[in-house]
């Protein structure tokens, strides 16, 4: 579990890096324009084939917004105008929503809300993904939010309120659910595909452990082998003889046990009873490994 918890901070990290993009820009009067609105829904689309052919994998040129955004006080400065287009663009660029879908996939995708008050939790469990009109619920409650914490906190802020109109108020939630809508789901599917990639690693990581330790297990049963003992000399010799019944092809350690386990030795033959005497051997360390030499030919001393 420390693994797959250090895992996850790691893989918070990529996320917030490579999906969770900021508003940074240069203060302009207006947002600087990246991409055509074409050009950036065929970068999500791309991004999304490769997932679905590939499964998880990092994105060299992340999921860049639409536009470079400023920061949001500069961008009340830049905003008196009654022009819908600047109003949805500023929408579209409040960080609220990345930090509202960080929040959510903590929430469901993660299942690790604790760092979540009851407040954001309920808030978060409002919203779905498949649904339009939960973006609208979501995205009306941030920009109320933005507008009186953001607006208020500088006197050109102040005065750009009187643009704030009811259409105005509606072209910035249009530009908040754009947003939603473009990258929520992309950004859940990525997630939880990353999970599942990391927990295959952890997987293989922890089966590997395994197969080391018994390999270790091994390599000390084998040093402590006495190869002069009575019970070794025995199992050379049932190992030979065991040899000289089985197919071509068997495995020296698989006949063994059998014999050990079932007292039978099986061939194309059919199957030979195992002397419960000869079978008291292979049940040492000694025998066992006597038995494996004799059944590969180990010449005895």
């Amino acid at each position: 579990m420390v693994g797959v918890t250090k895992y996850k901070s790691v893989f918070l990290i990529c996320l917030a890096s490579l999906l969770l993009t900021s508003c940074n820009g240069a203060s302009t009067n207006y947002p600087v324009n990246r991409l055509s609105f074409s050009e950036y829904q065929d970068t999500l689309k791309n991004f999304d084939n490769q997932l679905s052919t590939n499964g998880y994998t990092s994105w060299s040129n992340g999921l860049d917004r639409w536009w470079d955004c400023e920061s949001y006080r500069s961008a009340s400065y830049n905003l008196e105008t009654e022009n819908e287009v600047p109003w949805k663009l500023f929408g579209y660029c409040l960080s609220s929503i990345d930090g509202t879908i960080n929040q959510y996939l903590w929430l469901k995708v993660y299942k690790e809300p604790e760092h979540l008050d009851d407040v954001t939790v309920t808030f978060l469990k409002k919203l779905n993904p498949n649904s339009k009109q939960s973006f609208n619920q979501i995205c009306t409650a941030l920009i109320t939010a933005e507008i009186e914490n953001e607006f208020k906190q500088s006197s050109q802020g102040n005065k750009n309120l009187k643009f704030v109109s009811s259409e105005v108020n509606d072209a910035i939630i249009s530009g908040c659910v754009l947003r939603f809508t473009d990258i929520l789901n992309l950004q859940i599917k990525w997630a939880k595909l990353g999970m599942i990639d990391q927990q295959a690693r952890i997987k293989a990581a922890e089966e590997e452990e395994l197969l080391q330790i018994e390999a270790q297990k091994q390599a000390e049963v084998l040093n402590s082998i006495d190869t002069n003992s009575r019970e070794y000399i025995t199992g050379l010799t049932i190992g030979n003889n065991f040899s000289d019944y089985s197919d071509a092809g068997a495995i020296a350690e698989k006949v063994c046990a059998t014999a050990r386990d079932r007292r039978v030795v099986l061939s194309s033959r059919g199957g030979i009873g195992v002397d419960p005497k000869a079978a008291s051997f292979l049940n040492t360390n000694d025998g066992f490994q006597g038995c494996i030499d004799g059944f590969n030919g180990v010449p005895q001393d």
